[in-house]
């Protein structure tokens, strides 16, 4: 394997507009759902996941263990910390929605998460499918500028970070005695959830080369082997760091009893 292998993105305008699209039209949904009292721990789920998790990228950002460049919300460039609201409640409120609702199907086999972790799932595949399809259009034909933001992938702050998060979080859920034994099984469907909406999110953009383990040869970035890709993105990214921060939600809405585990059982 070769050393130093960095997690590359090539991102274009559009990409964090339509994050945001994304996050906005879900909540706007979950708020339709909270005034009819049809769903109204979604709405908080979502609130709480977003807020946490740009508190995350605001520490890292802040510290520069990730960086954003070229980012842009429709023409307009947009910097830190403005970029750290759009990731924290995309990437933290949309996954952590659709690990919820898949730990309730799993679990409770709720009707109405099936539906709406299944339909959360459909429009991240198609808005990043048809993304990266167009994006890989427009750069093969010159119609956009290639921009890279690039990260290494065995940061140490990043590390420990994650470590901590993932070893603390574990730790309370499975040796707290006031959680029953049937329901410590349930931390592990949520990791399969938020591992779900990872799948959906990374699969277009890895395969149009718009996200890739790189390293760096000749001043760029240019793709690393089969294997570190196969190992570093679906091994050590997928489940460490894609799992790593957001575990800590669980712990907290399950904490705050935002998720009915006994419910329709």
């Amino acid at each position: 394997m070769e050393t130093m292998q960095f997690m590359v993105r090539v991102v274009s305008s559009f990409y964090y507009t339509l994050e945001f699209l994304i996050a906005v039209s879900i909540f706007c949904l979950i708020l339709y759902f909270y005034v009819k009292k049809i769903d109204r721990k979604s709405f908080y789920v979502f609130l709480i996941a977003g807020a946490i998790n740009t508190s995350v990228e605001l520490f890292l950002q802040g510290f520069g263990t990730r960086v954003i460049e070229g980012a842009y919300f429709f023409n307009i460039p947009i910097d830190y910390p403005f970029i750290c609201f759009i990731l924290g409640f995309y990437e933290g409120g949309v996954k952590t929605l659709i690990a919820y609702h898949f730990v309730m199907l799993i679990f409770s086999r709720n009707k109405f998460s099936k539906r709406f972790c299944l339909s959360l799932i459909a429009i991240v595949i198609v808005c990043f499918l048809t993304y990266s399809i167009i994006t890989a259009e427009q750069l093969t034909s010159g119609a956009i500028t290639r921009v890279l933001t690039v990260r290494s992938i065995f940061a140490p702050l990043s590390i420990i970070f994650l470590v901590i998060a993932f070893v603390a979080s574990t730790f309370y859920f499975i040796f707290n005695r006031n959680i029953p034994k049937h329901h410590k099984i349930t931390l592990l469907y949520y990791e399969i959830g938020v591992v779900l909406y990872l799948l959906a999110w990374l699969i277009p953009l890895h395969a149009f080369s718009l996200r890739y383990i790189g390293i760096y040869e000749m001043g760029t970035y240019i793709p690393a082997s089969l294997l570190d890709q196969l190992l570093l993105m679906y091994g050590y990214f997928l489940f460490f760091e894609g799992v790593g921060v957001n575990i800590i939600l669980y712990p907290i809405i399950y904490r705050y009893k935002l998720i009915d585990l006994d419910k329709a059982r």
